[in-house]
């Protein structure tokens, strides 16, 4: 959505059928659900993760290379340089048709949750992607900081309009008034939180047959004025029965509330009479 809205015209009210879509060698991409929601807009497709609103808005919009080029200027393909040894740098090559439809949803690359974190802050700081670190600083024996990490801006990848849009839709993933958006199970009232949810097969020897998935989710809060960004993924978690990644829902909510009270991202009003929805965000 970002690489279209930063390489071309995107009218989120503009529809599109959702289900499935037959490419040219014959093969079938499908949404999660297969019977898909009729024609929604791509706004929509974004909150429901439609595989075929990505495709379409790749047809229509975005060539191979404009896309992987996005791609790369996001820092996907290249390792972070964070100050641990052997980081990976992952794969984003794609040629045929499939290759370029399943990257554009996220399949058939390889990503580290390093370089997603990284590709969030962009959205985070207005456009300005920022380089990752882990150590905050190195002591020697004689107590002379040999080392100091800190905010390090490396340069615009989107304008503030496409960022606010990406939040815009992210708010709409975990709409506390539709319980159709994939992202509704992560609602916290009170809590300005904004998320993008996703699945990925897992890869065997001969193809995507092994029927097990990655769920990850991705996240950052206040909406207006991020603090923290986040992301997490979990390999064949036990949804229960009704397809509700139970188990994630539970540790992201622990993380907002906990990380949120540690940070005092948020204070209470002086009218307190239903605590966890009248939390406003601290200037």
């Amino acid at each position: 959505y970002m690489a279209t809205m930063e390489n071309s015209e995107y009218d989120g009210t503009k529809t599109y059928k959702s289900g499935t879509y037959k490419a040219k060698d014959g093969t079938v991409i499908g949404d999660w659900e297969r019977k898909g929601w009729g024609n929604i807009s791509y706004d929509r497709g974004f909150a429901l993760s439609s595989n075929t609103g990505i495709i379409s808005l790749l047809n229509n919009n975005i060539s191979k290379g404009t896309l992987k080029s996005y791609f790369n200027k996001l820092g996907f393909g290249t390792p972070t340089g964070i100050e641990l040894p052997n980081e990976v740098g992952g794969k984003v090559n794609f040629n045929y048709e499939t290759e370029y439809y399943n990257a554009g949803f996220g399949q058939g690359i390889t990503t580290t949750p390093i370089q997603n974190v990284k590709a969030l802050t962009s959205i985070a700081n207005d456009g300005m992607l920022l380089q990752p670190y882990y150590v905050d600083k190195i002591v020697d024996h004689e107590g002379v900081v040999t080392y100091q990490g800190g905010r390090t801006e490396l340069y615009q990848v989107a304008s503030v309009n496409t960022t606010n849009k990406m939040k815009d839709l992210m708010e709409q993933v975990i709409n506390g008034n539709s319980k159709t958006c994939t992202g509704y199970p992560y609602y916290m009232p009170g809590y300005d939180l904004i998320i993008k949810t996703g699945s990925a097969q897992v890869a065997s020897s001969t193809g995507y047959d092994t029927g097990e998935v990655i769920k990850g989710i991705a996240g950052m809060w206040p909406k207006d004025d991020p603090e923290v960004v986040f992301y997490l993924a979990a390999k064949k978690p036990n949804d229960g029965k009704d397809g509700r990644v139970k188990p994630m829902t539970s540790v992201v909510k622990e993380i907002v509330t906990n990380i949120s009270s540690y940070y005092e991202i948020y204070e209470e009003k002086n009218d307190a009479s239903n605590k966890l929805n009248t939390l406003e965000i601290s200037s």
